[in-house]
């Protein structure tokens, strides 16, 4: 057994090490196993516009997620710190603490200047990293560094620090380094070539490397390519330095060092960090609360009550079914501690492309220089803000739910300041979602595709699948955008979504519509939500579908599958006229009503017309 798990290290180290992020994890987990979640072979927090700080805080709800890191990690890549109270200690602790042993390459942008030298050396200790790239000008090298063959450094053009770098205790100390780069920042780069002292001092630097490792060389050895006498200083230039190093070895292998250096302006740009507020645009307008949206948050809150007191009646460890609701989007952002511990999810938002589904093997990438620093996405790691707030309204009108978030690609829409969504990402998003057993999908999304070719027809069909299986469906009307064809309004086995004013009017960029159920959905006044439109309306619908299924666990009156299969015709009996699809909720929720059993089982009732 404990060869087995040997060899199952092996695999699992040399899957990660040579296939991207993307195809290992398919490699090595089964995506389609509702009862089995992937465990994270990397972490890249870098793509987070809105720079949410790696804090306690930000940890305990990546804990509270189903996903696991890996004892071997292909990459992670962490932001710049706006707060000056603020370092990377806690998260690599996380990282210990999971079990994570090897990093292929780290990436840590403390242009800010955020780490002492050690706490740099707490943060790394106890990890085998391969590649190292810590952006801070003057990083402490020393034997902590151990078992690192490629190495980024920044220097600020104190000698004091290459005299450091090259002594017995720095880089020579490295003895599996096998490349190394170094940028030099100033911002006079011409004040550190006056009277030759850049080219002398590089020269020094790489003789004194070599006399640590016993073979000191020549100076005329060391090449400066192109001449730094030649550089435009308004026009800075990369230069390389490189020699080749032998020594005696117990198979007498030759090994290389690789140095390259390149002269910039500065390190970088240090990040900026903007307050955390929605990508969503608003109207302008004051937010005064929706009457609907208040009615029916008031009733969740009492309903939520009721649920507490009957689970005390259930079997001892047992408790109600959660609502299983997926949320295709854009993704969410953590922290989200307010959406519970029960979140799930997939990116579908991925760089690379998946490997052929009738391929006998996985073919590794070859290229000379693979781009290990690439990765793919996280589905807790949202670019905007979309996601976050229809996860938000669902969570408002169901009062339990297991969210499983899909995030899907975002393109460019076809009309000026619109976006839109793939049509294959959202495809596997709906397949992904199907065969994990949800109850009910929510896109508040439009896709745009001028017809109906194969990857349409794919979508179609995985529409089907879930529907057949009765996952109730809701997507967003195109909110001006005409209805055609191809447009998921379009699909009878949706239930589509409309945005309605205070007044339970269509806006202009609605209009009246065939087949559209219209819910709150302008200046709705709902905490955390900024932004009006058809989007907002289609979650609040599929939080209140999740509602309903919640009402007939207390009540029992119906088989939770084929209720879901009812509840497009419990949405037309609660619309106010068949002229005017706006769902009138007060004639099923009635305010004031005491919510006990009695009260929930008389409303699924009323909806049921039973």
């Amino acid at each position: 057994m404990e060869e087995l798990e040997k060899i199952r290290e092996m695999l699992k180290y040399e899957i990660i090490k040579r296939y991207n992020t993307f195809n290992a994890s398919r490699m090595l987990y089964d995506h389609n196993d509702p009862d089995r979640f992937p465990q994270q072979v990397f972490f890249d927090f870098s793509t987070d516009p809105r720079a949410t700080p790696i804090d306690k805080k930000f940890l305990q709800s990546l804990k509270n997620i189903a996903y696991k890191p890996e004892s071997v990690l292909k990459v992670v890549k962490l932001p710049s710190i706006a707060s000056e109270q603020m370092n990377y200690i806690n998260f690599f602790d996380y990282l210990r603490n999971a079990g994570v042993k090897k990093i292929f390459h780290l990436i840590v942008d403390d242009t800010n200047q955020r780490h002492t030298d050690t706490q740099i050396k707490s943060c790394l200790k106890g990890f085998e990293i391969e590649r190292l790239n810590w952006r801070r000008p003057n990083f402490p090298v020393s034997n902590h560094l151990g078992g690192v063959q490629r190495l980024s450094l920044y220097w600020n053009g104190l000698d004091t620090v290459l005299q450091g770098w090259s002594s017995k205790r720095g880089l020579t100390a490295l003895k599996d380094l096998r490349e190394l780069k170094i940028t030099i920042s100033s911002n006079h780069p011409q004040e550190l070539e006056a009277e030759g002292t850049f080219s002398s001092n590089w020269k020094e630097f790489v003789h004194h490397l070599h006399k640590q490792k016993g073979k000191p060389t020549q100076n005329e050895n060391v090449r400066v390519s192109p001449s730094i006498e030649s550089r435009d200083p308004q026009c800075p230039q990369r230069y390389e330095l490189c020699w080749t190093e032998r020594f005696d070895t117990k198979d007498s292998e030759e090994k290389r060092l690789q140095i390259q250096y390149m002269v910039e302006n500065e390190i970088g740009t240090p990040r900026q960090f903007p307050n955390q507020a929605s990508t969503e645009k608003d109207s302008g307008k004051p937010t005064v609360p929706h009457e609907w949206y208040n009615h029916m948050v008031h009733y969740v809150e009492a309903f939520s009550v009721l649920l507490d007191e009957q689970e005390e009646t259930l079997a001892e460890g047992k408790k109600w079914p959660l609502v299983k609701v997926a949320i295709v989007d854009d993704g969410i952002l953590l922290p989200r501690n307010d959406l519970g511990y029960n979140i799930c999810g997939e990116s579908f938002n991925e760089v690379f492309e998946a490997l052929p589904d009738d391929s006998e093997g996985f073919a590794c990438d070859t290229r000379e220089e693979y781009q290990d620093d690439e990765c793919g996405t996280h589905f807790y790691m949202a670019d905007g803000n979309h996601g976050n707030s229809m996860a938000t309204l669902v969570s408002r009108m169901c009062p339990r739910v297991h969210f499983h978030i899909c995030r899907v690609k975002v393109v460019a829409g076809k009309y000026e300041g619109t976006q839109s969504f793939t049509v294959d990402s959202v495809r596997m998003a709906i397949e992904w979602a199907t065969r994990h057993e949800v109850d009910i999908i929510s896109m508040s999304l439009s896709i745009e595709s001028e017809r109906m070719d194969d990857a349409r027809m794919k979508l179609n069909k995985a529409i089907q699948e879930a529907s057949n299986k009765g996952i109730v469906i809701f997507c967003s009307c195109g909110d001006g955008r005409p209805r055609n064809s191809t447009s998921l309004e379009a699909d009878d086995n949706t239930i589509t979504i409309g945005a309605a004013n205070s007044a339970g009017n269509p806006p202009d960029y609605v209009g009246r519509r065939p087949k559209i159920f219209l819910l709150p959905g302008v200046d709705i006044g709902a905490q955390g939500v900024v932004g009006s439109g058809s989007s907002i309306s289609t979650a609040l619908a599929a939080g209140l579908a999740g509602l309903i299924l919640h009402l007939n666990q207390v009540s029992f009156q119906m088989d939770h599958v084929e209720l879901r299969k009812k509840v497009k015709t419990i949405f037309e009996r609660m619309r106010q006229s068949e002229d005017n699809p706006f769902l009138e909720v007060w004639r099923y929720f009635k305010e004031g009503e005491k919510i006990d059993k009695h009260s929930v089982t008389a409303t699924i009732k009323r909806m049921l017309d039973i």
